[in-house]
């Protein structure tokens, strides 16, 4: 857990205190965090506006960050993927890799396109995660790519509430349908070790999402478990649901809405 321990938060404030420099670096890294994000979030999302104005020109202009087309959409949802995403560049990932004793990777750094199906997901994470924290229940964040490679069943996002509750946070948007198979299955695995979590949280924009995960997680039942994709393969074990009913949380939105946890 070296990276946990080490973490720093996004900036002193993420109010107008903040000096220009600590939000330059706080918006880097925060890319590093998630791996990409748009410059609507940077410069409307994660910051005080007035404080961010300018804030993706001086990026672009110091060559920290560069934009590549996105242009997904998921038949299943009907949403539309954004028309670019911002990642770091050389430069800019040197800046953010100081910050971390022990940095991770950043693929990100080699992208030509965004083709990742969860781009979706990952964008209202990230609204998500800045709203919670400037309202101020929540005192520090993980991205899955900042926690450790080993067989624990991690979820996409852990907070640490300021009440020093760890939360388990899951999206879902419905843009990529075999990541809910999986989050299901690594939710129970979870629940079948030593307790990490408080609580399980689910945000979805969707009653339909909501409901099949209760379809899905109904106790007693037992999910596959595949090496790979699940089609045309044998399952290579299973995992038991439990009762989950005092343990998971779900939060309904309207599509990207706003979501205070407590």
């Amino acid at each position: 857990m070296s990276n946990v321990s080490k973490v720093r938060t996004l900036a002193p404030h993420l109010h107008a205190e903040g000096r220009m420099r600590d939000i330059q670096m706080a918006a880097l890294d925060w890319i590093y965090r998630f791996g990409s994000t748009t410059r609507d979030f940077l410069t409307q999302d994660l910051f005080n506006p007035q404080e961010s104005r300018g804030l993706d020109r001086t990026l672009f202009t110091q060559g920290w960050v560069r934009g590549i087309p996105c242009g997904i959409h998921s038949e299943k949802s009907g949403k539309e993927a954004p028309g670019a995403i911002l990642v770091l560049t050389e430069k800019g990932l040197e800046l953010a890799r100081k910050r971390y004793a022990e940095p991770w990777e950043y693929p990100e750094l080699h992208w030509e396109t965004c083709n990742d199906l969860r781009v979706n997901e990952r964008i209202w994470s990230q609204q998500l995660t800045a709203m919670n924290y400037r309202q101020g229940g929540m005192r520090k964040f993980w991205t899955r790519r900042m926690l450790p490679d080993d067989d624990y069943p991690y979820p996409d996002m852990e907070w640490i509430m300021e009440d020093g509750r760890l939360l388990a946070i899951t999206v879902d948007t419905g843009d990529y349908f075999p990541a809910r198979h999986l989050s299901c299955v690594a939710l129970c695995d979870r629940e079948s070790r030593e307790r990490r979590y408080d609580r399980e949280v689910l945000i979805a924009d969707d009653y339909g999402i909501v409901k099949d995960y209760h379809d899905r997680l109904k106790p007693g039942e037992r999910l596959p478990i595949w090496e790979d994709d699940p089609e045309d393969f044998t399952p290579v074990g299973e995992v038991l649901v439990p009762d989950l009913t005092r343990r998971m949380i779900v939060f309904l939105a309207d599509p990207w809405g706003e979501v205070l946890v407590s």
